[in-house]
């Protein structure tokens, strides 16, 4: 698993993610990725306000794909994009920080979809 400090500064990089998947994939993209840049480690609630909004993001997103597409669909979807990401790291040579454009993309796009949704 991976993870990023500095969340924040990724979303002001202009999106040009996946627009032909259905949102409701969309959205469980987005947060599977969330929660994989967040890592399993995350301080306690009201610890840290910043991871705190983003695991408030992940929730809302996952939530609105629950409603679109139900939990069995959401479960499955998340292993599979999850598998999807760590390849993307691993093939993507990630762990370079001059190598993240599409990561910069994608949470620009995240960003993007839940406001469009108001999310």
């Amino acid at each position: 698993m991976w993870k990023i400090v500095g969340l924040a500064s990724l979303a002001l990089v202009p999106a040009q993610a996946e627009g032909s998947q259905p949102i409701k994939e969309s959205l469980v993209e987005c947060a599977v990725l969330i929660e994989a840049l967040l890592g399993p480690d995350l301080p306690p609630p009201g610890e840290n306000p910043q991871f705190d909004l983003y695991v408030e993001f992940e929730t809302a997103l996952r939530d609105e794909a629950v409603q679109l597409g139900g939990q069995a669909y959401v479960d499955e979807m998340a292993v599979a994009k999850l598998a999807t990401w760590e390849t993307r790291w691993d093939e993507g040579d990630w762990d370079n920080p001059a190598n993240r454009g599409e990561l910069a993309d994608w949470m620009s796009y995240c960003t993007s979809l839940a406001d469009h949704l108001q999310l």
